[in-house]
């Protein structure tokens, strides 16, 4: 049998990421499982498939919202099955903190690069204040003062 990794051309990080977090027994996969986790409250992160039917991704994100878990929208559902050593998949509850910040941080980072076509950067130090009108540093204190001493 061919192995996994060269069926699916695994060259993405965020299958493999996946499918290290179900060999960990952090992930819930299929309807009932990630129903019944969503429901409990013991999820992270959930993952629903970009291919998934636009009914599918509304009942996912309506529950997401409803149990105040956040959520990603990722993949496709026959290779998100494959990673996880399962038949198709249009979601996956990850229950693990660290997996599921993780994954969302690289799953946003891609997004980004694919938007603009570079990688996102933090701004250099000295460029901040030309970039935002003001130097680094300090609290703003309007949302707590009528007005600020700093200011006027």
């Amino acid at each position: 049998m061919t192995p996994l990794r060269n069926r699916l051309k695994m060259d993405d990080p965020l299958y493999r990421m996946l499918g290290l977090c179900m060999k960990a027994g952090r992930l819930l996969s299929g309807s009932e499982q990630v129903s019944e986790g969503l429901r409990k409250g013991t999820g992270k992160l959930l993952i629903i498939a970009e291919d998934s039917s636009p009914r599918t991704k509304e009942e996912y994100t309506n529950a997401a919202e409803k149990w105040k878990i956040p959520y990603r929208v990722f993949g496709e559902k026959d290779k998100l099955g494959q990673a996880l050593g399962k038949g198709v998949r249009t979601a996956a509850l990850i229950v693990d903190k660290g997996f599921g910040k993780a994954i969302a941080e690289k799953i946003d980072n891609r997004k980004y690069k694919d938007t603009f076509h570079i990688k996102a950067k933090m701004i250099p130090f000295e460029e901040v204040e030309t970039q935002v009108g003001h130097a680094p540093g300090g609290v703003c204190c309007l949302p707590f003062l009528r007005r600020c001493p700093a200011g006027s």
